[in-house]
């Protein structure tokens, strides 16, 4: 069995200039096919949770989202793969330019590239000879999460128990495990000669959202934008040794939170598209394997325990926005029952 000791990569050797590695964290391309996978683990899993809740007399669906109706609507919703998909992506405009038409004519499509198959393409319009500030965020329908329900890692990589991975697996699709620090964020984006901004955010696993900047779209054609950290040290002997506390912490990780796009106040407004086709990061490791003879998670599950209590709140979240959905349509099915009513 490994060990896991979260022992910052600093301790390796004093005056050696450390190899940062590189991962693809989102990858458009193999995207819709990843989260299918995905989600059918997660399916088997939250049954398998439902048949351990029934050993002992409880009913999950009742207790988790109040009645079997509620839990049917997140089963034919957050579970369904083409909930995930890319024309499932929100652009959400910033405030000031939300109005009506702009809302409704931004939107994401699942595109092809001649140079790399499939990509993500995003429409953005905002309001028409705006020479004022603006920015748009590209988010994914819901929130990537590190852990399965039975407490594994969705990063491959995080799991100790293996120590050899395939190309696939080292593929992520918007969590990437065991993050130190970070050396480069690098994403893949075909522009079309605006000025427009580029800005990847990530979150860690506080929840604290980190914005890297890529520079301007001024440019046509597929290019490689990448934010370097100023504050990256290659010596050993140059950086701050420290300890790092172990189990039940979790790995440090980052999860895709979005892309933004700013508009200066030069720009005129309008439509813009842009295309995506990945986001990679290179960085440290923060946990170095030995050996161990305990396995924490086996005897104790409180990162397990503490990933059902999120997905839990999660879904209730969802919940809320099913039944606020549901009650718009009915809204709108009942005015238009009363314009038709009007005519005759």
């Amino acid at each position: 069995m490994k060990r896991i000791s979260i022992v910052v990569l600093f301790l390796v050797m004093v005056g050696v200039a450390s190899a940062e590695i590189e991962r693809t964290l989102i990858d458009f391309g193999v995207y819709e096919q990843k989260q299918a996978q995905y989600l059918n683990k997660e399916k088997q899993n939250l049954q398998n949770l439902v048949d351990s809740y029934k050993q002992k007399g409880i009913d999950l669906y009742r207790e988790w989202f109040y009645s079997q109706e509620n839990a049917q609507k997140l089963l034919d919703i957050w579970f369904d793969p083409n909930t995930w998909k890319m024309d499932q992506w929100k652009v959400e405009l910033v405030s000031s330019s939300r109005f009506i038409p702009n809302i409704v004519d931004s939107y994401v499509l699942k595109v092809d590239s001649k140079r790399w198959g499939t990509v993500m393409g995003v429409r953005i319009k905002f309001p028409e000879n705006w020479h004022f500030l603006a920015n748009a965020k590209i988010l994914p329908p819901f929130r990537f999460t590190p852990y399965y329900l039975d407490g594994s890692p969705v990063d491959p990589e995080g799991d100790f128990s293996k120590q050899q991975f395939t190309d696939e697996e080292k593929v992520k699709n918007g969590i990437l495990m065991n993050v130190l620090q970070v050396k480069r964020v690098s994403v893949w984006v075909s522009g079309r000669n605006y000025r427009h901004l580029l800005s990847v955010v990530l979150r860690n696993e506080d929840g604290v959202e980190e914005e890297y900047f890529m520079g301007p779209l001024y440019f046509q054609g597929w290019r490689r934008l990448a934010w370097e950290n100023p504050n990256y040290i290659e010596s050993v002997n140059q950086r701050v040794l420290q300890r790092l506390p172990l189990y039940p912490r979790s790995l440090p990780f980052k999860e895709f939170a979005y892309f933004k796009v700013y508009k200066p106040q030069e720009e005129p407004g309008g439509d813009f598209v842009v295309y995506f086709k990945d986001v990679a990061i290179s960085f440290d490791r923060a946990v170095v394997q030995e050996e161990l003879d305990i396995d924490d998670e086996k005897y104790w599950q409180i990162l397990s325990k503490a990933k059902i209590e999120y997905t839990k709140r999660s879904l209730r979240r969802i919940i809320d926005m099913i039944e606020l959905a549901e009650l718009e349509k009915k809204r709108k099915a009942a005015s238009t029952e009363s314009t038709g009513q009007k005519a005759q």
